[in-house]
């Protein structure tokens, strides 16, 4: 697999060996022993002597031809009034681009671009002074007219070839592959020009040794991992590479973190936590779409990994405290499934590509499209008297059109009904999708509604809605959603159509009615259905949920922290909102001789008083902390206490201070080995 910038240059490898850039004229003069004219049998004039072995160490090395001019008067270069004549006259004039070699003075300078002493003379080799009045198509220049044939003879065969297969693909295909194409062509052109130390090849196999690739005669070198718009691309395809590189900015992240947070001082706990989920967690989803959609268990550990030093400094925690419940305890979920579900939302909303049919049988064509740019010319607007976001309820007489949409546990109503002073002339209902949302059904009603206002005989009528997010949207020219789009459209087109906001549920009939004709369409099952596209809201929030219920398994079936699945059984985004004491007592990694003998920390795991210092025992019954004692709770309901406990916002502050208190008295609690 080769860079994709070099992709064309293996193409075209053959191809390049041409003669492509044009023989250079060199200008020299008859000057024994640096220039040596001879006249070969061509009949044309030859270089010899010093200036022959200047140029040919010159041709071998920057890869050009050359022939010579030869400067039969022997004038070197003069200005006579103000023109430039001999050798360095033709390159003023563009029709040597070498000359020499003869002496520079002050004069000469000025004429030429660059210079190079022939040995150790002072005599020098020139190349003239690139003028800004040059001809403009000079740079044309450099290939000759068969290679610019050539390419633009390729350049058409290709692009035709293109545009047939373009025809013949199916639609869907067609943009995909368009793209594709696009970049090939920009690889095939942008390889003409490049250097082979300056390309790698990656190579997707099994071999240990792989093939020789030559580009010019020099050997293209192998790479184990490519850097890609910022993803490491490895040959064993399992991202290793890039999980390394993300744990090295994971890394830095973490140390500057440290530098404002520490365990009992610095920016508080929720601060830190907003500070990881929009910086850090933002960092590492990069491209997730392409290495996390479906992470391998190796993966997810080494996010893990990666993801537990920032919970640690988040919550002030000891180090040896389960990952899974700190991720609990902070709401912030494990890193594989956070990326998987943007990474799955990714492939939706942008790629357009379906998820596997055992996480959803969702159809990206059904998805709704955000629209973009104007509706109209920006100059077109609405009449400040059709939109109205004032209360029309005064509004008694003419023709009006209510409208209305609801969503029940059972589905999703829009319906609208007109009333002609008191007389209620039509009716429409329609059934959406339980997936379809209440403002969908709130702007097809008012879609509808315009659609039939157009219908009848022009005369000034209302439309009054009880949603004002759905006249904004109608009233935008630059509103992302297609309906919305559609009624502005209509009403400009039709200003005798005024909409206004109409307050709800305060005994309008119209409103009333509206209301009764949605619901009844939401929860008539065999009630006729129109299809929307699905909503991303809709979409973000099945994504959410699939991956909450993933982590609740795991809670679950999980084999460490144990005590705070029973005070926390059920995940959630949103923290715990516990201080680092809290967070201590809790999950009993704190400071307490039961824990601390466990590690070899403390000679002993019982209390100055004689019993087992665990967090229970310095919280109900330790002699030395009698002023921020709770009733004891049985054996077998301490799981209970506990949740009781940190669902009580006085007792949780008892439970602060007695931390507070042990980590100031640490001798106190610690019995003297002695």
């Amino acid at each position: 697999m080769i860079e994709e910038r070099n992709a064309g240059r293996l193409l075209i490898v053959t191809w390049l060996r041409l003669k492509i850039v044009k023989s250079i004229p060199i200008h020299s003069a008859r000057w024994i022993p640096f220039v040596d004219p001879i006249l070969g049998e061509d009949n044309k004039f030859h270089l010899g002597g010093v200036a022959k072995d200047v140029y040919e160490g010159m041709k071998i090395f920057m890869d050009f031809n050359y022939h010579a001019v030869s400067q039969s008067d022997n004038i070197y270069g003069a200005k006579v009034n103000g023109t430039w004549n001999g050798m360095i006259g033709s390159m003023v004039e563009n029709e040597t681009d070498i000359s020499g070699p003869y002496f520079i003075d002050e004069d000469r300078s000025l004429a030429v671009e660059f210079s190079d002493p022939v040995a150790f003379s002072q005599l020098t080799i020139v190349s003239g002074l690139i003028s800004s009045n040059r001809d403009p198509f000079l740079i044309l220049a450099v290939f000759s007219l068969p290679v610019w044939i050539a390419l633009f003879v390729t350049t058409l065969a290709i692009s035709a070839v293109a545009c047939l297969i373009y025809q013949l693909l199916p639609a869907r295909e067609k943009r995909a592959k368009m793209e594709t194409y696009s970049k090939y062509l920009w690889a095939f052109h942008t390889g003409l020009i490049g250097k082979a130390e300056k390309t790698n090849y990656l190579l997707i196999s099994k071999l240990v040794r792989g093939p020789t690739i030559l580009w010019q005669a020099e050997r293209i070198k192998r790479a184990h991992a490519i850097k890609y718009l910022g993803i490491y691309i490895d040959e064993k395809m399992n991202w290793n590479t890039h999980l390394k590189a993300q744990s090295t900015r994971a890394t830095q992240l973490y140390h500057n973190l440290l530098k404002i947070a520490g365990k009992s001082w610095g920016v508080p706990l929720i601060h830190r936590r907003t500070l990881y989920k929009t910086v850090t967690e933002r960092v590492l989803a990069h491209g997730a779409v392409t290495w996390c959609l479906e992470p391998t268990v190796r993966i997810a550990r080494k996010l893990s990994t990666i993801q537990r030093p920032f919970l640690l400094a988040i919550s002030g925690a000891y180090r040896t405290t389960s990952t899974a419940a700190l991720q609990v305890i902070l709401g912030i979920p494990p890193l594989h499934l956070q990326l998987q579900r943007e990474a799955r939302g990714t492939a939706l909303f942008r790629l357009r590509l379906p998820l596997s049919t055992n996480v959803s049988d969702i159809d990206p064509s059904e998805i709704e499209e955000k629209a973009i740019g104007w509706s109209t010319h920006p100059s077109e607007h609405l009449s400040p008297t059709q939109i109205s976001l004032d209360d029309g309820g005064n509004i008694n007489t003419g023709l009006r059109i209510y409208t209305d949409g609801l969503k029940t546990e059972r589905g999703v109503g829009a319906a609208f009904c007109v009333l002609s002073d008191v007389n209620i002339t039509h009716r429409w209902s329609t059934r959406l999708s339980l997936r379809n949302t209440v403002f969908q059904a709130e702007i097809l009603a008012l879609l509808k509604a315009v659609e039939h206002a157009v219908s009848l005989p022009t005369q000034q009528l209302t439309i009054l809605v009880d949603n004002q997010a759905s006249i904004n949207s109608a009233a935008n020219p630059k509103n992302h959603n297609s309906i919305a789009r559609k009624i502005f459209k209509l009403l400009h087109s039709h200003p005798h159509i005024r909409a206004s906001w109409i307050k709800a549920h305060v005994g309008y009939i119209g409103n009333e009615e509206a209301d009764r004709l949605a619901k009844e369409a939401a929860e008539t099952e065999n009630f006729p259905e129109t299809p929307l596209e699905l909503p991303k809201s809709f979409i973000k929030t099945f994504l959410r949920q699939k991956m909450l219920a993933t982590w609740q398994m795991a809670w679950d079936d999980g084999d460490t922290g144990r005590l705070i699945h029973s005070i926390i059984p059920k995940v959630s985004l949103h923290p715990i909102n516990w201080t680092r004491n809290e967070v201590l007592f809790f999950t009993g990694h704190g400071p307490f001789p039961s824990f601390l003998h466990r590690f070899n920390l403390a000679e002993t795991s019982f209390c100055s008083c004689g019993g087992i210092g665990t967090p229970i025992h310095y919280a109900t019954v330790c002699l030395l902390t009698t002023s921020y004692h709770m009733a004891p709770p049985s054996q077998q309901h301490q799981p209970i206490w506990f949740r009781s406990v940190a669902n009580n916002s006085t007792s949780r502050r008892k439970i602060h201070n007695l931390l507070h208190f042990l980590q100031r008295e640490t001798s106190l609690f610690r019995p003297d080995p002695n």
